[in-house]
């Protein structure tokens, strides 16, 4: 859990304080996994993430059955879980 912890600022808190033994975190995929839009591999879920492409363009160059603001968690979009935590985390 440490490398979770350093990997996703706020897990400690997320998870209950700096001494948690269990707790609930939120995790996305891009789904469909590997997405691109419809101009080719080039325009994926990095480059939507990247300046205002998501606000300028997310709804267009669908794919896959989905644009970027459905398929890309920078987007809003993606796949996103709760995940249950148990263990022990002191950090």
């Amino acid at each position: 859990f440490t490398f979770l912890a350093n990997v996703l600022p706020g897990v400690s808190e997320a998870l209950g304080g700096p001494s948690a033994t269990r707790g609930v975190f939120r995790t996305c995929v891009d789904a469909p996994l590997n997405w691109y839009d419809s101009d080719g591999p080039y325009y994926n879920c990095d480059w939507y993430a990247k300046d205002n492409n998501c606000a300028r363009y997310g709804n267009s160059y669908q794919n896959l059955g989905a644009a970027a603001n459905q398929a890309c968690c920078a987007c809003g979009g993606g796949d996103s879980r709760e995940n249950l935590w148990t263990g022990s985390y002191t950090g």
